[in-house]
């Protein structure tokens, strides 16, 4: 039986084509410590085993399939089904570790539950094993900056945690999203309010692939249009500030990809373009002090490009090798998480 104290968790599964992943993901989310646990499975239309794997779980896993429509529209779906006070997220190829729900509901409740969002820490998984060192998350953002924060980078993970009556304020998924729509959900709803927290102990593994979503050439063009969107329906609630970062936002790259396309310059030994986009960087994060100093550091002190470029080699080698950039349609190249930075939080 559920209380107030250990409040049923529905743990929200999309799945497309996911049978390499979609088992090890569900064995996770059946060993979690935590009592009460909801798995809602949405199969967006998989074409392969993914619907036999799930089935076998018999009634362990309440499971769904809905023609391809997308991950937005499976999870909204699984939003009309979720029977728990609290909802978290998991991707088919991310897997939970036994810790990681009874962890995230403490933090939840250590700090007085409400209008909170808990984002979980996770190990990064590649082709060719754990990125020994790498986590998802950098660092947290105090309340008062969250509002800015959210609009230059997609600082919450999709691992997260959430009180269902979160949807009350943002009703689901932009469906019209292909890409990055949960950097779209989240600015929803730090700007109406709700706080982020942070469980920093590492209970998941967050996967990694270079032919994940997250690195789709489109991603440019969807996040320009997401920071439009905001400037349009949000214009009359910014602060100056913000005003003033959403107009300059629209006249450059994302800082996600001024960083990737600075590492490809170091990569290539283009010293002088990596310090002009590392100079540009540092204007487009004012509010993660870990990405200006950097980005301040290898945009005008001399000589440390040379040192970045090594830095940038040794990643390259922890997550299995540099991976080609590829042209987006709206701008230069751009190399998928891996690069200089870590991994866009909030993708999978």
């Amino acid at each position: 039986m559920t209380s107030p104290q250990r409040p049923m968790v529905s743990v929200v599964v999309p799945a497309y084509n996911a049978q390499d992943t979609i088992g090890a993901c569900l064995s996770g989310l059946l060993t979690q410590t935590y009592p009460h646990v909801e798995i809602v499975v949405i199969d967006d239309g998989s074409t392969d085993q993914t619907a036999e794997i799930c089935r076998a779980y018999g009634p362990l896993v309440r499971y769904q399939r809905q023609e391809n429509a997308g991950s937005a529209a499976a999870r909204n779906a699984a939003f009309s089904l979720v029977r728990g006070d609290l909802i978290a997220f998991c991707d088919a190829d991310d897997m939970l570790l036994p810790a990681y729900l009874d962890r995230a509901v403490a933090a939840y409740q250590d700090a007085g539950g409400g209008r909170r969002i808990v984002m979980s820490d996770a190990l990064q998984l590649t082709s060719t094993g754990l990125a020994h060192g790498r986590r998802l998350i950098g660092p947290h953002f105090p309340r008062r900056r969250q509002r800015l924060a959210i609009l230059q980078k997609n600082f919450v993970p999709i691992l997260s945690v959430f009180p269902r009556a979160l949807l009350e304020d943002v009703p689901g998924f932009a469906e019209d999203l292909d890409l990055v729509e949960d950097w779209e959900f989240w600015i929803r709803a730090v700007l109406t309010g709700w706080e982020v927290i942070f469980q920093p102990e590492p209970h998941a593994l967050y996967r990694l692939s270079p032919d994940a979503k997250s690195t789709d050439d489109r991603r440019h063009e969807a996040e320009d249009e997401i920071i439009r969107r905001v400037r349009d329906q949000y214009r009359e609630e910014l602060t100056p500030q913000e005003q003033e970062f959403v107009s300059l936002r629209l006249t450059t790259p994302p800082p996600r990809f001024l960083d990737l396309q600075a590492g490809e310059a170091l990569r290539d030994g283009d010293d002088n373009h990596a310090r002009t986009l590392y100079r540009q960087l540092a204007t487009l994060s004012s509010e993660d002090p870990r990405v200006r100093a950097r980005a301040l550091l290898l945009g005008y002190v001399p000589g440390a490009t040379r040192l970045g470029r090594w830095r940038q080699q040794m990643i390259d080698r922890q997550m299995g090798g540099r991976i080609q950039a590829t042209p987006t349609p709206s701008g230069p190249e751009t190399v998928p998480p891996g690069g200089d930075s870590t991994p866009e939080e909030g993708t999978s």
